[in-house]
């Protein structure tokens, strides 16, 4: 029986290149078909690999958090029994992975005895890259807006449950679909020479997984019930929590919502996330008193922040957006 190759996959049409963040076997383990033999992190999600054939791993590349191309020879697949043979092993090492390593950086100060340097994971030098481009290229403007949430917590509380039940976010996810279909350029996406308008809201929601963001996307928010948008971010929350979220799940989007009011914070500016023009940060409701009709009366006040691409959206066209949201908010229809 002939040894089998494997292989970094091709799991996306247009990724070239992935990441070995972790292998769940060691040289010499013996393996079924099936088996995860590691973790590979793409531009866009992470995903386990499983080995294509049984037998025992050989010629591991012990090469972790290093960009390799796509088809590259990671390991062999031995039949039981049989040991590497050499024109295998030759073959491993003109094919081995390499990686090219950026020159070090200087060190700014002496580090102490207890200090220690903590590398960037793939997920996260990808975030900085996407972070510092936004910053670089889309000219932020920011426009906030205090809302009452008190008649969408009520509806949210009072009305028909599900399950899940949906959440605040998610409920904010589902009205900003049907704003942002009036609003086109706040639900655009920035390519070079011009702007493509969307006929449909795909709503991405930042989330957290062991210090990295991620931002599944709610594909059609403007059409979608809010039980099956509830019943959608549960899934894809619950990928991300295991890391097997499928780069489908992670592009696509048209707009994105980042809360970090559950955390305490009463409002932020949100990065873009591009190619999009607007990213609405939500931060937490507090009881606040307010005047209404001449009386002094609790209401329950977040402020949202609504953070544009200046190329694309002005202030007006932001401010026209915001205000449609916040009629939406304050007298919400989740039906």
């Amino acid at each position: 029986m002939a040894a089998i190759e494997v292989v970094l996959p091709k799991v996306d049409m247009d990724m070239t290149s992935g990441v070995i963040a972790a292998w769940k076997v060691a040289e010499g383990d013996a393996v079924s078909e099936g088996d995860v033999l590691f973790e590979m992190e793409t531009d866009k999600s992470m995903m386990e690999v499983e080995a294509p054939g049984s037998g025992v791993i050989r010629e591991l590349a012990a090469i972790n958090g290093e960009q390799i191309a796509v088809g590259t020879v990671v390991a062999w697949i031995h039949p039981p029994g049989e040991e590497a043979d050499a024109p295998v092993a030759a073959h491993v090492a003109s094919a081995a992975p390499a990686a090219v390593k950026p020159p070090a950086a200087a060190p700014v100060h002496a580090a102490s005895a207890g200090e220690t340097l903590q590398p960037f994971n793939p997920t996260r030098r990808l975030l900085i890259e996407r972070l510092v481009d936004s910053t670089r290229n889309a000219p932020h403007f920011f426009l906030s807006m205090q809302v009452d949430m008190t008649a969408l917590q009520r509806a949210l509380r009072e009305g028909p449950q599900s399950t899940p039940r949906a959440s605040i976010t998610v409920a904010l996810a589902f009205l900003a679909g049907r704003v942002l279909l009036a609003h086109p350029l706040v639900n655009a996406s920035v390519e070079e020479g011009g702007v493509r308008l969307h006929d449909a809201a795909h709503i991405g929601i930042a989330v957290e997984r062991d210090a990295d963001l991620l931002v599944p996307v709610l594909r059609n928010a403007h059409a979608r019930t809010l039980a099956e948008l509830a019943g959608d971010f549960a899934r894809l929350r619950a990928a991300v929590d295991a890391r097997s979220i499928a780069a489908a799940d992670l592009r696509g989007g048209t707009f994105t919502l980042s809360n970090l009011g559950m955390y305490g914070v009463d409002a932020f500016t949100a990065i873009i996330n591009p190619p999009e023009s607007a990213i609405l940060a939500i931060g937490r409701a507090v009881d606040t008193p307010v005047v209404r009709d001449g009386a002094i009366v609790i209401r329950t006040l977040a402020t949202l922040t609504l953070s544009s691409d200046h190329r694309v959206i002005d202030g007006a066209t932001a401010a026209r957006f915001m205000a449609d949201l916040r009629e939406s908010i304050e007298q919400p229809a989740l039906q």
